[in-house]
């Protein structure tokens, strides 16, 4: 497979190219998909969350549905703030009426911070740009989650979400990466504690 000569970043720019090439109606379908598997699968009531909000212009998953569901299930979510120097991750919690803004990487950022507590977590939904079949995702390269990851107790349920099923061949592992514990496509949900 063709899959088993590239790097991380030609893997990275053609799944950015194919997700950017969706069209609007079939990407609401398989968001749609992702959302009944996620919630079939899953018990998130009263549940601690690590969510992420879609970056403006990436064509990301949008995460409203699964965020106010998640809210509507009494969960607590938090969300990621990104820190540009050093180049680093924090985080907030979140309510239905917290208000945002756009940071430099157009990703909304809570006005209002409430600090969070890593040791709560019992999940956290991850993006991705692709996937293998062990677990190994590949983000924006800049090793943001690896670093947040780490720090979650080992109880909390690792879930990506993805447009695109897992890659034919496995991505490049590195020291620091850190494997999901799930995967949720718009036709399946995979399981990597069972490798």
């Amino acid at each position: 497979m063709y899959h088993s000569i590239l790097s991380k970043e030609n893997i990275r720019k053609i799944y950015k190219k194919k997700r950017a090439a969706l069209h609007p109606t079939k990407k609401k379908k398989l968001e749609q998909n992702i959302y009944n598997l996620l919630f079939n699968q899953f018990d998130f009531k009263a549940k601690f969350i690590h969510t992420f909000l879609p970056i403006k212009g990436q064509s990301e998953i949008d995460t409203t549905l699964i965020n106010q569901t998640f809210f509507d299930l009494g969960a607590t979510l938090a969300t990621s703030i990104t820190l540009h120097n050093p180049l680093a991750l924090t985080h907030s919690i979140i309510t239905p009426q917290t208000t945002y803004e756009l940071d430099a990487y157009k990703i909304p950022t809570p006005i209002q911070q409430i600090p969070l507590d890593l040791n709560k977590l019992d999940f956290v939904i991850i993006p991705l740009l692709a996937f293998d079949n062990k677990g190994n995702r590949i983000g924006y390269g800049k090793g943001l989650y690896d670093s947040f990851l780490c720090h979650c107790p080992s109880t909390c349920i690792k879930i990506g979400l993805s447009f695109f099923e897992a890659l034919p061949n496995s991505i490049p592992k590195e020291k620091h990466d850190i494997n999901l514990d799930f995967c949720i496509t718009p036709t399946t949900i995979y399981n990597f504690n069972t490798i």
